[in-house]
C-alpha cells in the first residue's frame, strides 16, 4: 500500500438559501406564489409586481392601500407546510439544520409522510447522511404528531412515543410484525412473541386512537374556486396547452430606485440596493424556471395522455412520474414537486395534475391504469344498495365481470381507501 498525500476532486451540491427558495417556488400553487410575491414586494424597494387586472405594487410599502390588498389575498387557511414552518422558526436549530428541515417539510405528501429517501436528500443537498437523519428527527417532533414518518408503522410509533405509551411489545408489532398485526393474525403472533392475544389487543386499543394520516387535517381540499394553471383546448385536429392568462403576473425592476443606486454616493445604500437587486434577479430566474418546467411537464403529458384529452378518464394511460421524467429529461422528484396543487382545465373537467400519473395493473396481457380502476370502483359504490354495500371481495369480482379488470382484493381496498371511501361495514345504512 502506497502511503502519502493525494489531492482529489469531488463535486457537492450545497443547499443555499436561494436553492431552497427555488425548490419552494416550484411547488407553490398560484395563490401561494401571489402571497410570496406580495411579501417580497413589500420588503424589496426594487421590485414592482403586477398580477393580471391590477396596478403595480410599488415601493410605497407602508401605504394603507397596499396593506389592505395584501391582507385580502390571504385567507384563514393554513397548509401543513405553513404550519410546520411556523413552528420551525421557534426551534434552536442551526442554519444548516433549518435548510434541511425546510427541504424535508416541502417534501412531505398530503398525509404528512416523507416519500424521499435519506440518501437522496443527502445527495441533493450535499449534506452528510447523519445530519439529514438528525434533522428528520427534529421535524418528527413537530405538530401534528406523526408528521415526517416514512411509513404507517413509523407514524404510529412516533405518536405512541409522544403519548409515552411505547412498550417493547408495541415496538415489535409495529416495526417487525406490522402486516400480521394489521391483518389480525394475533394467535400466530402470540405464539411467536410468547405473549397473550390480550396483550396484543391492549396495543391495538392504544393504536386505534392514533391518527394514521396526520397531514390530512391540513388538506388543501376546501370550499374554494379553483383557478386552473393550464388550459388544454383542441385547435384544428390537435390539442394545445397554454398557461392560464388569469394566473399570469409581471415582475420588473423599479427604475426610480435603480437611478438611486446609480447616483448614490453612500456605500451603505449602494450595498443595500445591490443586495436587493441580486434577490430580485434570483426570484425572477426561479419564476422563469418554474414556468418553463411546468410547461415542459404539461407538453409531455399532452403527448403521453393524448387519449384522455380526446376521450376522457376511461382512456387514461398508465404512466409513472419516472417514465415522464425520463422522456422530458428531468428528475422524477422535480415532477413530484412541480405538480403539487396545480390544476388543468380540459374538455372533461378540471383536474389536479397528479391525476395523470397512474400505476399499471396487469390484466392477462392488457393493462389498466389506477385512475381507470378507481373510477370503476367509484361507479360501483355510487350505485350499490346501501343496505347491502359491496365488500372489497365483491368489488374485485364485479371489476372483472363488468370492466374486465383483474385486480386483487388488497389492491381494491387500497384504492377504495385512497378515494376516502369507508369499508362496507361502515357504509351500511340500517332501515328503522
Amino acid at each position: 500500500m502506497e502511503v502519502g498525500l493525494f489531492q482529489t476532486q469531488s463535486l457537492r451540491v450545497v443547499m443555499s438559501k436561494e436553492l431552497s427558495q427555488a425548490i419552494s417556488l416550484l411547488q407553490y400553487s398560484y395563490t401561494e406564489i401571489l402571497t410570496f410575491l406580495q411579501e417580497q414586494a413589500m420588503q424589496n424597494p426594487l421590485m414592482d409586481f403586477q398580477e393580471l387586472g391590477s396596478t403595480f405594487l410599488k415601493s410605497d410599502r407602508d401605504s394603507t392601500k397596499s396593506s389592505i390588498e395584501f391582507d385580502q389575498l390571504r385567507d384563514d387557511y393554513e397548509s401543513l407546510q405553513e404550519h410546520l414552518i411556523s413552528q420551525l422558526h421557534f426551534l434552536p436549530v442551526s442554519s444548516e439544520e433549518e435548510l434541511i428541515i425546510t427541504y424535508l417539510i416541502y417534501s412531505l405528501n398530503e398525509y404528512g409522510y416523507l416519500d424521499e429517501e435519506i440518501e437522496y436528500v443527502s445527495e441533493v443537498l450535499g449534506k452528510e447522511r447523519e445530519l439529514v437523519k438528525s434533522s428528520l428527527k427534529i421535524l418528527q417532533q413537530l405538530e401534528p404528531s406523526g408528521v415526517g414518518a416514512r411509513s404507517l408503522s413509523e407514524c404510529l410509533w412516533i405518536q405512541l412515543k409522544r403519548k409515552h405509551q411505547e412498550t417493547p411489545l408495541a415496538l415489535q408489532l409495529l416495526k417487525d410484525h406490522f402486516e400480521a398485526f394489521a391483518l389480525k393474525k394475533w394467535e400466530k403472533l402470540s405464539r411467536e412473541l410468547h405473549v397473550t392475544t390480550k396483550d396484543i389487543q391492549g396495543v391495538n386499543d392504544q393504536i386505534i386512537h392514533l391518527n394514521p394520516r396526520p397531514g390530512l387535517q391540513y388538506s388543501n381540499e376546501r370550499h374554494r374556486y379553483i383557478t386552473p394553471d393550464f388550459i388544454v383546448k383542441k385547435v384544428a385536429d390537435r390539442y394545445d396547452v397554454q398557461m392560464n392568462a388569469e394566473t399570469d403576473f409581471t415582475i420588473r425592476l423599479n427604475q426610480q430606485y435603480m437611478n438611486v443606486l446609480a447616483e448614490s454616493r453612500s456605500t451603505e445604500a449602494k450595498a443595500y440596493l445591490e443586495d436587493k437587486q441580486r434577490e430580485l434577479q434570483w426570484i425572477m430566474k426561479s419564476l422563469h424556471t418554474r414556468k418553463r418546467t411546468l410547461q415542459l411537464i404539461m407538453e409531455g403529458l399532452l403527448v403521453e395522455q393524448e387519449a384522455f384529452f380526446s376521450n376522457g378518464m376511461a382512456y387514461m394511460k398508465p404512466l409513472t412520474m419516472k417514465q415522464l421524467a425520463d422522456k422530458i429529461g428531468v428528475h422524477e422528484s422535480t415532477i413530484s414537486r412541480a405538480i403539487r396543487n396545480k390544476y388543468v382545465e380540459t374538455s372533461f373537467g378540471t383536474h389536479e395534475m397528479n391525476v395523470f400519473f397512474n400505476s399499471r395493473v396487469s390484466d392477462e396481457g392488457r393493462s389498466s391504469s389506477s385512475a381507470q380502476i378507481k373510477e370503476a370502483i367509484q361507479a360501483l359504490i355510487t350505485n350499490e344498495n346501501r343496505q347491502k354495500p359491496l365488500s372489497d371481495q365483491q368489488l374485485t369480482k364485479l371489476l372483472k365481470e363488468a370492466y374486465n379488470m383483474s385486480v386483487s382484493r388488497r389492491t381494491v381496498a387500497k384504492y377504495r381507501d385512497e378515494l376516502h371511501i369507508l369499508p362496507s361495514s361502515q357504509r351500511k345504512v340500517y332501515v328503522c
